[in-house]
């Protein structure tokens, strides 16, 4: 936890106790964020931290989750327009599969009745 506060302090002396996004200079409003959250593998180091005042730290946490709420829609979407599609091509598949089988068993079988035949010979 140290070295976190060591590198929060580094970062404010870096960012001249400033906010990177609105330019806040109110010492008590300010906070370090994490461009890479550490619940995505995002790492503690000074390359990932940026010093954002409380207001634009909770709008960029604002826009992170809007963006995942977006992409999920659009996962649904994607997954609804193809299911038909995917229906399809099972159906196609399977059709297939039968076919193939029905020709293996077919093969099968005339190979035991040669079968047979060479041995009753």
């Amino acid at each position: 936890m140290n070295r976190l506060r060591d590198l929060k302090k580094q970062r404010f002396e870096i960012d001249g106790y400033r906010c990177t996004r609105c330019g806040e200079t109110r010492i008590h409003l300010l906070t370090i964020h994490h461009v890479n959250p550490r619940s995505e593998g995002g790492e503690d180091s000074l390359g990932n931290l940026r010093t954002m005042c409380i207001k634009c730290h909770a709008e960029s946490h604002r826009m992170v989750k809007r963006a995942r709420v977006s992409r999920r829609a659009r996962s649904r979407e994607i997954r609804k327009a193809v299911k038909p599609e995917i229906r399809k091509m099972r159906d196609v598949l399977t059709k297939r599969v039968l076919e193939l089988l029905a020709i293996f068993f077919m093969w099968l079988e005339e190979a035991i009745h040669a079968s047979e035949k060479k041995k009753s010979v």
